[in-house]
C-alpha cells in the first residue's frame, strides 16, 4: 500500500480559515443586531434623520453640542422614555396613532410636535448632479397635515398657509424679532386652547403651547399669567406649526437657528434627554435578542 500524501491546507491555514469564518460570523450578527439592514432614515424625509433642507438634523446635532443627552428613537418603547419627546408626523399621518402617543406621554415627559408642510422631491447624486448629496431634496409646494385638525388632543385646530407679504415675512417671540422667513409660504395654527409663543406680523400662531396645566416657564415666555398648580397637572404639549423654524432650512439663519434653540430648551423644561422619533414616520425597527445581546 502506498502512503497517504500530505495535506493541501496546513494546519496553521485552516486555524486562520476558522478563524476568519468566526469573525465574519459576529460580524454578521452585530450588523443584524444593531439594525444595519434595516431602513436608511436619510432618503430626504421631514425628520431627525433627514439632511435635506426639510429634515431636523441639524437641531438635533446642535442640541448634542450643547449638552443634551439627544437620542434617534426607532423603537416604540422608546416613546415611553423620560425627557423631551419630538415627534415629526408626515402630512398622511394617523390622527389616533398620534393622539395615543401623546395622552400616553402627558405625565411621562414635554412632548413637541412638529407639523408638516413641504412637498419635497428627493434629488438623486452622480455625474448629472455632482454638487448634490445624499438626502438633499427640491422643496415644492406646501402639503397640509389634514390629520392635525382631526387630533382630539390638538384640535379644535385649524392648519392654514399663508403668502407672506411684507407686513408677514417676520417671526416674534421668545425676545427675538423681525426673523425673516427662508419661504414664500409659512403656515400657521388657529385655536383657542394654544398660547402662542412664536407670531408672524399679523400674530397668527406659528409655534404654541396647549393650555390645559400650570406652565410657569412657557407662560412668562408668552408673557401670559402661567395660573395656578395642581397636583395632577400634565406635561407640557407644545406644536409647532411652521417646520421652518426648526429644520435645517431654517437653520441658514443665525437668528432662527438660536429661535429653535430655545424653543426646544423651553420644551424641555428641566430634562435633559430629548428623543427625536423615527417610528412614526415610518423608520422604526423591532427589537430582538441580537440587538439587546449588542
Amino acid at each position: 500500500m502506498s502512503a497517504r500524501g500530505p495535506s493541501g491546507f496546513s494546519p496553521r491555514t485552516v486555524l486562520a480559515l476558522v478563524l476568519f469564518g468566526a469573525l465574519v460570523f459576529v460580524a454578521l450578527l452585530w450588523m443584524i443586531g444593531a439594525g444595519m439592514g434595516s431602513r436608511e432614515p436619510n432618503d430626504g424625509g421631514a425628520h431627525v434623520g433627514g439632511k435635506g433642507l426639510n429634515g431636523y438634523a441639524a437641531i438635533a446635532d446642535l442640541l448634542e453640542r450643547d449638552g443634551y443627552t439627544v437620542t434617534r428613537g426607532r423603537s416604540e418603547a422608546a416613546l415611553d422614555d423620560p425627557g423631551l419627546l419630538v415627534i415629526t408626523p408626515l402630512p398622511d399621518a394617523d390622527p389616533k396613532r398620534i393622539d395615543k402617543v401623546i395622552e400616553a406621554r402627558r405625565y411621562i415627559g414635554p412632548t413637541l410636535v412638529i407639523l408638516p408642510k413641504w412637498q419635497a422631491i428627493q434629488l438623486s447624486p452622480g455625474p448629472a448632479n455632482p454638487k448634490v448629496k445624499k438626502g438633499w431634496v427640491l422643496l415644492g409646494d406646501f402639503n397640509l397635515p389634514k390629520w392635525a385638525e382631526k387630533s382630539a388632543t390638538l384640535g379644535p385646530l385649524e392648519v392654514d398657509p399663508l403668502v407672506m407679504k411684507d407686513s408677514t415675512a417676520r417671526w416674534s417671540g421668545l425676545g427675538r424679532t423681525r426673523l425673516r422667513a427662508p419661504g414664500k409660504i409659512t403656515q400657521f395654527i388657529d385655536g383657542e386652547h394654544i398660547q402662542p409663543l412664536v407670531t408672524d406680523g399679523e400674530a397668527r400662531t406659528l409655534a404654541g403651547y396647549v393650555l390645559d396645566g400650570y406652565y410657569p416657564d412657557l407662560a412668562d415666555a408668552a408673557g401670559v399669567d402661567p395660573g395656578n398648580a395642581n397636583d395632577e397637572e400634565p406635561y407640557p404639549l407644545v406644536v409647532v406649526a411652521e417646520p421652518d423654524l426648526l429644520n435645517n432650512y431654517g437653520f441658514a439663519d443665525k437668528e432662527r437657528a438660536m429661535l429653535a434653540l430655545e424653543l426646544i430648551e423651553l420644551a424641555a423644561g428641566e430634562e435633559d434627554a430629548i428623543n427625536f422619533d423615527l417610528t412614526i414616520p415610518g423608520y422604526g425597527r423591532s427589537a430582538n435578542l441580537l440587538t439587546l445581546a449588542f
